[in-house]
């Protein structure tokens, strides 16, 4: 009697997808190919996704459940764990991860920190996408951790405006 077949679901499909996109990249990446690694027919896939775009999104948030909450509640520490989740993304997948629930989880608890020390909801929002568009920016641009710190440290500081 053969092996008994996992059941093809959205998690098998987006933990392949993922396996794929750390293996070979995302331009290996297509749903006749998750097909083949998952020994199914092409057509079986878009039971579980609509398309590719929902697939990419998928992966983006995969990335992004894993991200931890900082203990010390530190804008600068959300910051880091902001970037640290960002640069585990394929560039192509960055912009998706900003809308994750993981990083949507870590923005509210950024927020929440902030507003705990005394700033207005509306500051304190303002305030974390300030520091999440210099996190953003300082991967795409150098990708330097130390220049990240050095920089993250000045705008937290305000002696450079953002």
């Amino acid at each position: 009697m053969p092996g008994k077949r996992t059941p093809l679901s959205r998690e098998l499909i987006t933990s392949t997808a993922v396996d794929v996109v750390s293996r070979e990249g995302l331009d290996a990446l297509s749903m006749r190919r998750l097909a083949q690694e998952l020994d199914v027919w092409p057509m079986s896939m878009y039971r579980h996704f609509r398309d590719k775009e929902e697939l990419l999104d998928a992966v983006a948030a995969a990335g992004a459940d894993d991200v931890a909450l900082p203990a010390d509640k530190q804008l600068s520490a959300f910051a880091a764990e902001a970037r640290a989740l960002l640069e585990r993304q394929p560039s192509d997948l960055r912009r998706r991860a900003l809308t994750s629930a993981g990083l949507l989880r870590l923005s509210d608890a950024a927020v929440e920190s902030l507003t705990e020390a005394g700033v207005s909801p509306a500051e304190a929002a303002i305030a974390w996408r300030t520091v999440l568009a210099y996190v953003v920016g300082s991967i795409e641009l150098d990708g330097d951790a130390d220049a990240f710190e050095d920089g993250l440290e000045r705008v937290l500081r305000g002696t450079i405006t953002v």
